[in-house]
């Protein structure tokens, strides 16, 4: 799948945030996400209006056919977002290690799982996999929280595909857009990516400079499945050899 993450860059509007979904609903994307933090995010002063209703929610997810899903950081919401039947959830890569959490969804819910790695250490992983074993409901995301290049380390797809038993999805944070077509050839089971409108009075996005312009949108996602197609199938087939 093509997911796009809302995340927090609905800036608390609500037409705005209506106006996300409608594109996203219009758009070639296979599901999009929002971003729930904890109470103590909402107090600060940058914030403090960015916090959305689940009535909003609720709305939001009618309007579209589209999968829909939650980043959750709020423990005690969990509840509240499986009123509204997500598909899936993100969890954030700060939250890896808080097992309780991640038993919480998995016993409460049948819902998929995605968990982001990017501030995650090899030993930490492996103590997560020593806990968890196998579990297909699990997908780790390789991401690095940096927009520099060559942070990515596309590479660590493959070496996550070869240590962990889980599908592994690649979330981008870089600002060079060029990267996420490169991370089509390691074939992540799933691609994240966060989006954003226009100019909206002036204020910048909070995931604004990784984030991809919901103008711009359709024309990466049609690159994205000709990088796939690009790929076939590994075998070395024959060509015309006298050059026409």
């Amino acid at each position: 799948m093509i997911i796009c993450e809302i995340g927090l860059n609905h800036l608390g509007n609500l037409e705005y945030s209506k106006n996300y979904v409608e594109l996203l609903t219009n758009s070639n994307c296979d599901a999009f996400t929002y971003q729930i933090r904890e109470n103590d995010f909402y107090k600060r002063e940058k914030y403090k209006n960015y916090e959305l209703s689940f009535k909003h929610y609720s709305e939001m997810k009618n309007l579209t056919n589209k999968k829909f899903g939650f980043s959750l950081s709020n423990h005690d919401l969990l509840k509240d977002c499986e009123s509204l039947n997500p598909d899936f959830y993100k969890i954030l890569s700060w939250e890896l290690s808080n097992y309780k959490f991640i038993d919480d969804i998995l016993e409460s819910t049948n819902k998929k799982i995605h968990i982001s790695t990017g501030t995650s250490s090899i030993k930490e992983l492996d103590e997560f996999h020593k806990r968890y074993g196998f579990n297909s409901r699990i997908n780790f995301i390789h991401t690095q929280l940096s927009q520099e290049p060559k942070d990515t380390n596309l590479k660590a797809i493959t070496f996550l595909k070869d240590r962990f038993p889980y599908n592994i999805d690649y979330g981008n944070h870089c600002n060079n857009k060029s990267v996420i077509l490169a991370s089509v050839a390691f074939q992540p089971s799933n691609i994240w990516l966060y989006v954003k409108g226009g100019d909206f009075n002036f204020r910048f996005h909070p995931d604004e400079f990784w984030a991809i312009n919901l103008s711009n949108l359709d024309l990466l996602i049609n690159d994205i499945k000709a990088v796939e197609l690009s790929i076939g199938d590994g075998l070395k087939k024959s060509t015309n050899t006298k050059g026409y």
